[in-house]
């Protein structure tokens, strides 16, 4: 099988998992507070990775130069540490519907950042589609009002938002050459137990041992907490980091970035959400722009 091909359809599962988890947290009301539900989550990812490493022959060290090593660390902290603490704190600030566009971000950086670190350089088609992928998102985010916030709250929740991007960014280009040498499965897991290390170190230090503790009280909400791990922390996770395994960096970002259709089109069918014209547009508009990237 073409691996351009595979690619794209990891990372067109990466947005499809990522979807699905949206839904499920939105069924469970929203009721989990973003730093414990984390906590438990990435706990969770990790557990099943290590299962999966097992079951599949894939655990083992790492077998890894100094500069690489370096590397994976740097991923599981700029990604699974920092990343994830600045997506809550923007998301806490301003709201979904902003954060929704803010992630828009995410695809141009990519294209850079591949450019300049793996002089990847997208075609004209790609481009376009990329662009229109962007503008059906930005319109489908756009309906809701602006958080009723301060200025100052709202330019920090931004700033949040940015360096998430940046960082979710980062993390993935980090291990793109790593992924030549490793399977995808076993440095996922050593990325997530070394970033959930960090994490938890992190708020031992700020004296925030309730996040951590929160993180593990069951409660009825736990079927829809171990649904989105599943699909989320898990299977995105694994399809994402896949998805740049097999094609070009900008090409999947473009694909992963659909997660926000997906959003809309399963809150229809699943949540039976209204769907009204401006989603319409967007999802029309977005579709094409994923087609003229598959013909890219």
């Amino acid at each position: 099988m073409d691996q351009s091909f595979l690619g794209d359809m990891y990372a067109l599962l990466t947005a499809v998992s990522w979807a699905f988890t949206i839904i499920l947290l939105r069924l469970s009301g929203f009721h989990f507070k973003p730093i414990p539900l984390k906590v438990f989550q990435n706990f969770c990812a990790l557990v099943l990775f290590l299962i999966s490493a097992i079951i599949f022959g894939e655990m083992h060290f790492p077998n890894l130069k100094g500069d690489q090593w370096w590397l994976l660390v740097g991923s599981a902290i700029l990604g699974v540490t920092l990343g994830d603490t600045f997506h809550v704190a923007s998301l806490n600030r301003i709201g979904a519907g902003l954060q929704a566009i803010v992630d828009c971000l995410y695809v141009p950086i990519v294209m850079v950042f591949s450019y300049m670190f793996f002089a990847e350089i997208m075609g004209p088609t790609e481009l376009i589609g990329g662009g229109l992928v962007i503008l059906g998102i930005s319109i489908g985010s756009s309906g809701g009002s602006l958080p009723g916030i301060e200025l100052k709250e709202l330019w920090i929740g931004l700033t949040y938002g940015l360096l998430a991007q940046f960082s979710h960014a980062g993390t993935v280009l980090m291990v793109k050459e790593l992924v030549e040498y490793e399977s995808v499965l076993n440095l996922t897991l050593y990325r997530f137990a070394i970033g959930l290390f960090f994490l938890v170190i992190w708020y031992v230090i700020r004296g925030e041992y309730g996040f951590i503790l929160q993180a593990f009280r069951f409660d009825s909400r736990l079927k829809w907490t171990l649904s989105s791990t599943v699909l989320g922390p898990f299977a995105s996770t694994l399809f994402w980091f896949l998805s740049f395994k097999y094609t070009l960096a900008g090409r999947a970002a473009i694909y992963n970035q659909m997660a926000s259709i997906f959003i809309i089109i399963l809150a229809v069918v699943w949540l039976k959400e209204p769907l009204k014209r401006r989603n319409w547009l967007a999802i029309s508009i977005a579709i094409a722009g994923g087609l003229l990237v598959a013909l890219g």
